[in-house]
């Protein structure tokens, strides 16, 4: 008899259990949504710190009101928060639209994380 032979009775490993949760995709996901929040954030602040550090170089009338804007603390604030918001906002409205190199570099991922209720146990 042959040890090709379908047929035979020799002892097989049993196959690898497909039921395991998944815990790759979940931590994917979470590497994927703090990079969508932290890559923003970082932009956002980036422009902020560009828009400081032009204002000496810009005409008087724009000059005025960007470095009473940025001069305090807590307005300073509200613009990186609203760069972060027009960023984010922007880039997430076209990111389909362009290469995915400058999707990541924009957003930080290319992919947008997936969210999954997680199923509710029986007491």
């Amino acid at each position: 008899m042959s040890t090709d032979d379908p047929t035979t009775t020799e002892s097989r490993p049993d196959p690898p259990p497909t039921d395991l949760p998944p815990t790759a995709p979940e931590h994917s996901d979470l590497v994927t949504s703090w990079l969508r929040t932290t890559v923003p954030t970082i932009w956002g602040a980036t422009v902020t710190a560009i828009l400081a550090s032009a204002g000496p170089h810009l005409p008087a009338w724009a000059a005025g009101p960007l470095e009473s804007a940025l001069g305090d603390e807590s307005t300073a604030l509200l613009v990186t928060v609203t760069a972060v918001a027009v960023w984010h906002a922007a880039w997430r409205r076209v990111e389909t639209h362009v290469p995915r190199w400058v999707a990541r570099a924009a957003l930080g991922s290319s992919r947008r994380p997936t969210y999954t209720r997680p199923l509710k146990s029986s007491p």
